[in-house]
């Protein structure tokens, strides 16, 4: 049997949305996955009133893309055709992209295009239009955002990253992820 193979876009921050799809591509064995994008080193950027400068994770969790894209703090849209030509003869069935704020500049010559949309709630009157003018599916984690055409995918666990574990003490009843909105606080 033929593997299914995906190229994945995304700006690959140390924890975020496409972090857990990679590692469902990564498990199934019958995919190949190859991942591009920017790697934000152990940098989360995203800022609050509690963390201005953003955060940074160890290190560990600093894991690059196969095809690494130089950082550019707009980056914004990528060229296939550059993400291409350093792909030699391996051609993806999927061009998926797991847009937080990064895309393909025009629409991928290759494969079933697809994106992700993982902050519809941010990126809904910015970038997203452009997303859904050059995928063949559109879909969005965020059920209230979504488009009539858009595909519902709500969001979910990954068993390699979220597991009972009894031997650490709970000292937490929630944990927010995410922009520090005032009706998230309450």
């Amino acid at each position: 049997m033929n593997k299914i193979k995906i190229l994945c876009l995304s700006l690959w921050y140390p924890l975020s949305m496409s972090r857990y799809f990679e590692k469902a591509f990564r498990h199934h064995p019958n995919e190949d996955l190859q991942t591009t994008g920017v790697l934000t080193g152990s940098s989360i950027p995203w800022t609050d009133a509690q963390h201005p400068s953003g955060m940074n994770l160890p290190e560990k969790f600093a894991i690059p893309p196969d095809v690494p894209l130089p950082f550019n703090p707009s980056v914004g849209m990528v060229s296939y055709d550059l993400v291409k030509a350093r792909l030699g003869d391996w051609k993806p069935d999927i061009v998926l992209s797991i847009d937080a704020g990064i895309n393909w500049s025009s629409k991928p010559s290759d494969g079933l295009v697809t994106t992700i949309g993982t902050d519809p709630h941010v990126l809904n009157n910015l970038g997203y239009p452009h997303a859904r003018k050059i995928s063949d599916k559109f879909f969005s984690m965020q059920l209230f955002y979504s488009e009539r055409d858009d595909i519902y995918l709500p969001y979910a666990y990954s068993k390699y990253d979220c597991y009972p574990d009894d031997t650490v003490e709970k000292d937490l009843d929630a944990v927010l992820i995410g922009n520090t909105y005032q009706q998230r606080l309450q």
